[in-house]
Order: structure tokens, then sequence, then C-alpha cells
């Protein structure tokens, strides 16, 4: 960020939420673009008043100090010349107890308008909402109104009504003044008709709207008589009440809320929230929210409490201090297990509070704000003393989240750029064999059935698959299922935490190398995309390949959404930070509507503009928007075609790759399945309840999470199923084996019939596996017990003979999957800067033998959280 952007996050910016959260909460109201301008207009004005009355009180008491010294500095002015003159003058406003420098006081109102006019012209000139939205005589809000049509040529008269609003204002204000006193306020007046002339209607009027709500202040001010400005002591003006306490209580406002807590989110998972071909350090989001933070609070928030009168600083000062106890008690004690919070600050499974939880923390606020007030009354002088102590501890443990971020994200930027820019080509042999090996994060095994039957082309387009309907994953996070799925049996968790010299680092990538380091020796053009966790970073480090030089690497997702798109979704992250710290130091009941189910209020959102979430109120059958991450994988899948190429070259291709669309779960339009900015299912899936099997089988879909991941899965199965189309069409389809395979599942809460011991639900470790074999035909279900450590050996059977683990020395087969019950760690710690030791930190587990999808079937190994095997002494 430089200087001027700085400044601008911390003068207008905090003006500009403002507007954009009382606009965004009329709109819930009205859903009217033109009541919603209305209500912005009371609300800001309503909101100001108290500041413009002190303004113009100040205002007033210059004027009638001038009007008061007028005559003696004319005097002095017309007696004495030169550097006499400057000297009597001094001497006479000392003797008055006033300075030059006080003339300012009479612009204060002039000068509180300014940042305001700016914030709203920024705001709402550019607010794609109003566009081509009608509101009474005027036909788009968006545009200048040119209501009126002479010979052809178009007449804007908004800014017409609007002078003529300020002009009578001014002359009611004025009367019985100087001409020269109101010549400031025409001038102005003549200055907004020629500026706003050619603006949109709607922000022409909205400040007709605020004219209107001047001249009303103005007539009320001439029939209620005011207090004399003359009452208006110098004690008043001078009077500071305390200072140090509102402003450090401020500063620590600012700090839990614009550093703390943002910089407590990004050091959970740095590398979460770096683009590596799209770079900026995570630290300009804690600077930007911080910006935001101090200019709401402590530049504005001072600028009111300086304005204010003393008894008004008081109620300041004692709701500083009060809230302050009520911010760090919500941080500290409430919204603790909301489930996974994604890299764009929304909840996966959503925000909600039950009641006794809502009511439970209204009752430690209360005791909180009793405490507080204690505090206050008796010993009312340590107050600034522990807010002082406040902001520097909230410093030292911001300081301990920046070191874990840069840390987090120090070897990101020696990377080879150029990988990570770089487009694939995948070259099939159409004379060779060819093996895929394809990991869909978080595909649900258990929605095939629902999907292929209502798509019944899905069949023919995956003819050759087997579809097995009773596997399991070895555990319920990517970190604990993958090195299986890549490596095999030598590399589930168990298995893992046996090999204690090693980090989990070490053998994590070891896993991701196995096939294709065995590929490669055996004469195989390689591919890898997407390894996960590659090094042990969220963003995936190829450098692990560095030594196989017949091995290529990618990463992919994300190469197709172009780079407005990123700077969309960077841009609203920098404001959203903020926004988190105020959700959460809010009250429970106050959450849900700062949260405003992840869109943190913002009116681009209800633009239909492409962000990080998507907007699902009660029914998810209605939509609005679709987030970055799905169409960071699911662009992958539908340019699949476009990055597949033939060879008539014998030598094989072996592809590895992963794909997120699976795991980014959204409502999209149905029934293609495709992501849009409006989403309307109403017409065909009226019910939502859910689907049915061939079989008759009901699978429940009620809620958004259940919803949105039977669609995110239908849509990677629509786009695959084309690009099989395509690979058979190009004669590459026989000759190639396709393996498609997920780490884990989801929590979907589809029933207590799917719980098992330990609370967890079956389909948190049913991942997809369906397998497509040389020359194969037809699409077949198998009920074999499986899991996704067969994929190695599904992988190179009838490919490489023999095939031989190249790091360990061992054959690569499954009969460990019949030879003991499998063990499943239940681990809820997907960190990878917290679980990186030598083993998996402790947890419980599950044994788990023959159907998976009966709960009868599984055993919790231990109560108490654990680390298996159990070493020996």
């Amino acid at each position: 960020m430089s200087l001027l952007q700085i400044t601008d996050a911390l003068l207008l910016k905090p003006l500009e939420l403002l507007f954009e959260t009382a606009y965004r909460m009329a709109y819930k109201l009205t859903e009217s673009s033109g009541l919603s301008i209305i209500m912005l207009s009371l609300v800001v004005n309503i909101l100001l008043l108290p500041l413009y009355m002190r303004a113009d009180a100040i205002q007033k008491k210059e004027n009638e100090t001038q009007e008061k010294l007028e005559k003696g500095a004319a005097h002095i002015k017309k007696t004495f010349k030169g550097d006499e003159r400057m000297m009597m003058l001094r001497t006479y406003y000392a003797q008055n107890h006033y300075k030059p420098v006080y003339a300012l006081r009479s612009a204060v109102s002039l000068f509180l308008q300014i940042p305001f006019f700016i914030a709203a012209y920024r705001y709402l000139s550019t607010l794609v909402l109003l566009f081509g939205i009608p509101f009474g005589p005027i036909s788009n809000l968006g545009e200048p109104d040119g209501m009126l049509q002479i010979g052809g040529m178009a007449i804007n008269v908004l800014p017409f009504i609007m002078t003529a609003v300020n002009l009578i204002s001014c002359i009611i204000y004025t009367k019985g003044k100087p001409f020269k006193s109101g010549l400031q306020l025409y001038a102005m007046a003549l200055f907004f008709l020629v500026f706003l002339y050619r603006s949109p209607s709607g922000l022409v009027f909205y400040w007709t709207l605020n004219n209107v709500f001047s001249l009303v202040k103005t007539c009320f001010y001439k029939i209620i008589p005011q207090k004399k400005a003359a009452d208006i002591t110098r004690k008043e003006f001078s009077a500071q009440g305390n200072k140090r306490m509102f402003f450090s209580g401020a500063l620590f406002w600012s700090i839990l809320t614009g550093i703390l807590i943002p910089s407590s989110v990004i050091a959970a998972s740095p590398q979460e929230f770096v683009d590596i071909t799209y770079w900026m350090h995570p630290f300009w989001y804690i600077v930007n929210s911080f910006c935001l933070a101090l200019g709401l609070f402590v530049i504005w928030g001072g600028v009111f409490y300086s304005l204010a009168r003393p008894v008004v600083r008081g109620y300041f000062e004692k709701a500083i201090w009060l809230l302050s106890g009520v911010f760090i008690a919500n941080y500290m004690f409430f919204g603790k297990n909301l489930g996974l919070l994604t890299p764009d600050l929304i909840y996966e499974n959503g925000l909600h509070f039950g009641r006794s939880e809502q009511l439970l923390n209204i009752g430690i606020l209360f005791i909180v704000i009793v405490l507080f007030y204690i505090v206050y009354k008796y010993w009312g002088r340590l107050t600034s003393d522990i807010l002082t102590i406040g902001v520097i501890a909230l410093l030292c443990m911001s300081a301990v989240n920046m070191k874990t971020i840069q840390t987090g994200i120090s070897g990101l930027t020696n990377r080879d750029l150029n990988r990570y820019e770089a487009i694939p080509e995948f070259t099939f042999s159409k004379t060779g064999s060819n093996v895929v090996v394809l990991m869909l994060d978080r595909g649900i095994g258990a929605f095939i059935p629902y999907i292929f039957e209502e798509k019944p082309q899905l069949k023919e387009q995956f003819s050759g698959f087997t579809y097995y309907t009773n596997v399991v994953s070895f555990g319920k996070k990517t970190n604990f299922g993958t090195p299986a799925l890549f490596g095999g049996y030598e590399y589930t968790p168990v298995e893992m935490n046996k090999r204690t010299d090693d980090l989990l680092q070490v053998k994590h990538d070891e896993a991701l190398k196995v096939m294709p380091v065995l590929f490669s020796e055996n004469g195989y053009r390689v591919t890898v995309c997407d390894p996960p966790y590659a090094g042990y970073n969220w963003l995936n480090d190829l450098s692990i390949y560095d030594e196989y030089p017949g091995i290529e690497c990618y990463n992919l997702d994300g190469k197709f959404t172009e780079d407005p798109n990123k700077k969309l979704q960077r841009d609203h992250n920098k404001r959203n930070f903020f926004y988190y710290g105020l959700l959460k130091t809010a009250p429970l009941f106050l959450q849900k509507t700062i949260y405003d189910n992840g869109n943190y209020n913002m009116t681009d959102k209800i633009s239909g503009m492409l962000d990080q979430t998507q907007i699902v109120d009660d029914n998810p059958l209605l939509a609005e928007g679709t987030t970055i991450y799905f169409q960071n994988a699911y662009n992958v899948l539908e340019h699949l075609d476009s990055i597949t190429s033939f060879t008539e070259d014998e030598t094989g291709l072996f592809l590895m790759a992963t794909n997120n669309t699976t795991h980014s779960p959204l409502i999209l339009q149905e029934p293609d399945y495709v992501p849009s900015m409006y989403v309307d299912n109403t017409g065909y899936d009226r019910g939502y309840q859910g689907r049915y099997d061939a079989d008759g089988n009901f699978l429940k879909l009620e809620s958004y999470t259940q919803l949105s991941h039977y669609h995110c899965d239908m849509a990677a199965m629509l786009q695959l199923g084309r690009w099989f189309d395509y690979l058979r069409e190009n004669g590459i389809y026989d000759n190639t084996k396709i393996i498609l395979v997920a780490d884990h599942g989801e929590y979907l809460e589809l029933g207590e019939e799917y719980l098992v011991e330990g609370g967890d639900e079956i389909q948190q470790y049913y991942p997809i596996l369906m397998v497509k074999d040389f020359n194969s035909t037809g699409f077949e279900t198998s009920e074999e017990f499986m899991t996704n450590a067969d994929v190695p050996a599904l992988a190179v059977a009838d490919a490489i003979e023999k095939p031989i683990n190249p790091f360990t020395g061992k054959s690569i087969h499954n009969e460990e999957k019949t030879a003991h019950d499998q063990y499943l760690i239940a681990s809820e710690i997907a960190d990878l800067t917290k679980n990186n030791g030598t083993t998996y930190l402790p947890s419980k587990w599950y044994a788990v033998h023959d159907d998976m999808r009966n709960p009868a079937n599984w055993k919790l190994l231990s109560e108490k959280e654990t680390v298996l095997p159990v070493t020996e002494e």
C-alpha cells in the first residue's frame, strides 16, 4: 500500500464502509434501491446531526467573537502600520483570549462535509446496484436523470431541484446577516450544481435529500430559539475530560479488531492467504484492516469526541470503557466452535447460535458490564492505565502472530514462479497405455448412485468404470487421507506413526512421489498437477520433484481464472478482515447480522459480481453469486480438453492430479449444474428434500451443506463426463486407465443411522472410488470392501510388472486390507503448522472392517486421545 492508499484507508474508507453498511441494511429491509437511498440519507444525517449541531454552535461562537472584536481590530488597522500594527493586533487578541487561527472554526461545518461528500460520491457513483434501476420519475438511478427533453436535448432536473433546496436553506440561514456572511454558502450551492450535474441520479437524489434535511434543520433553528453562542463558555471549549481514557480505549479497539483478530486468522494457516502467481504479502491485509479500525475508532471517533460537549464526552468515555470489556469477552469466550473458516472468512457450515447460547452470552456480558462499571465508579483513575496495558498486551500477541505468519510464508518468495505460472499439456499416447489418477478432494462416495440416477447419460460417459460402494478413508482431513491414497498401505496413519525417526513432512512427500517416480522409472511420461500439501505446505511446493527430471509438475488450480477476479477477491478480503474483527467482538445476537451469510454487508455482492462467497438465505433453492475458490477448480475441469493432446508415440502418460471442485460447496443452477450469479432452482427442484437412486433409496438434501456438496460433486461428474467423451472421440479412452478417488468425505448430518460410536458420521470417511480399467466397458457397481489406499495397487495393475516402492523397496499390493481391521484417525487437526511432528498428534481412533456403511462394524478404540500404535517400552 502506498502512503496515499493508507491515508485513504484512514480517512475515507471508514466512511465508505459506513455508507455501504447502512445501504445494505436498508436494501435488505426494502429491496428497493430508491428507498434504500432515502433510508441511507436519514441514517447518515441523524447520525451526524449532533456533530453538525456542535459545529454550527462553534461556528456561531466564532462569528460572534469576530463581530465583537471587529471594531477594535478595524481601529488598530486604521491607526497603525507595519510591525507596529501586527504587535498591536496580537496584543489586542491576547487581551480578548483570541487567536487568528480560531477563524478556522467558522469553517468546521464545511471541513466536516468534505470527507462525507467524497465518500458518498465514490460509493454511490459506482454502485452497480443502481444501474438500470428506475425509481419514481427517475428512469435509471445509475445515470443522469434527463427528465426534461427540449429539442432533443436532455436536461437533468434533479441537480436544479437540489440547488433550489440548497439556496432556500441559505436564504433562511443568512436572513438578517450581511451578504458576505452567506457568500460561501451560495458559492458552495453553485459548485455542487456544476459538479454533480452529470452525476448518476442516485447520487444527486441522495444529496438532494441531504439538502432537504439541512433545510428542515435550518427552519427548526429559526423557529426554536437556540442556546446563545455566548453561553458556550471558554471553559466548555477548553474542557479536556479524560482524553487519555478515550483515545487509549479507541486504540485498544483498533488493535483488537484491526490487528490481533485478523493476524490470528492468518497465522492459523498463512499460506492459504497467498496466491503465489498474484503475490501480495498477507501483512497488507492486516495493515489495511488496522487502518480502517484506526480511522473509524480513533480518527472519526476522536472527531465526534472532540466536538462533543463535556457531558457527552463523559458518556463517550464511559461507553468506550464498558464496551472494551464486552469486546474482549466476546472474542475470548464465545464463537469458538463454529467449524471450518475458509480463506475468504466464510464459515463452511454457516454461522448459527442457539437461543440458549445467546441468552448465556447476554448474561455473561451483563456481568462483565457490571464489573467494569464498578471499576469505573470506584477506581476510575485506573481505567486509562488498564486500557494502556491492554494495548501493550494486544500488540505483543499480535507480534507473535505476525512472526508466525512470516515464518509460514518465508520460503514462498524463493520459488520458481515459471513453474507455477506454466500451463501443462497432457499428451496421451494412442498406441501405448495411459494411467490417470485424479483425486477429487472431499468427493462424497455416497452421492454417486443418486448423481448417476439423476443424470442417466453419465452411465454412458463413464462406460468401463466400476463404482465401489464400500470404501473407507483413513482420516476425515486431507493431511490424514492423502498419504495412503498416493503411497498405499505403507502410508496409513498407523504406519506413518511407526516411523518415528522421520517427520510427517518427509513421509507425506515420499507418499506423493511413490507413483510418479515408479511410473517414470518404468518408461512413462509423467505429469503431476496440484500435489496436495507437497512440502507440507498449503501452497504445494513442487520442488519435491526437482531431483526427478522425468516428472513434469504444475499447479493448475486458478490457472483459468482471470486476474480481475483475483484482484476482486483480494480487495474484498482487505475490507472483510476488519469486518470479521467486528464480528468476533460483537454479542452473539448481532453476529448473524454482521456476518450476513458470509457477505459481510457488501453491496457489490448483491450486484452480481464474482466474489468469494455465495449469498443464500433460508431457502437453498435461491442463491446469488459464486465463489472464486469454486471457479478456480471448476474452470480447470472445464478446460481439460484444451490442455489434452495426443501422440502416436507408444510412450504412455501417467497423470496424477488433484482437483478441488468437490471441496468447494456451492449452490449451482439446475438442471445443468453450472455456476450462476443468480440461482433459482424453485422450478426444477421445488421440494428440494432429496434424491432417489435406482433402487428407490432416498438421500436427504435439505440443508445448504447437503445440497451444495451434492451440487459441486454433480458439477465435477458432468465435466469429467464431457472430458471422457473427448478422450473417446480421439481414440484414447479404451487404452487409458482412469481412477477417480477422494481423500475423505464430509459431515453432512444425513441422519442418526450414519453416526458411529465416537460421534463421527460415516460420510466423513466415505470417499469416492471409481476405476476404469484398460479396454473395459459398461458401468458396474462393486460391494467389495475397499480403502483409498488401494489406489497405487490399482494404478500399477497391468501397467507395471512387479511394482516396488522406490523408497522402501517393498512390493506394492493391497494384502494389508484383509489382514486386519483398518485403523482410522479421527483427528480434526488439519493445521500443518501444528500437526507436523514425527507422529500425528494424539487423537481418537476407529477400527473398521467389512461393510464400512454399517455402524456396527466400527469400533472406537479409546475414549482418550492417543497415538497409534502404542510404542512398546
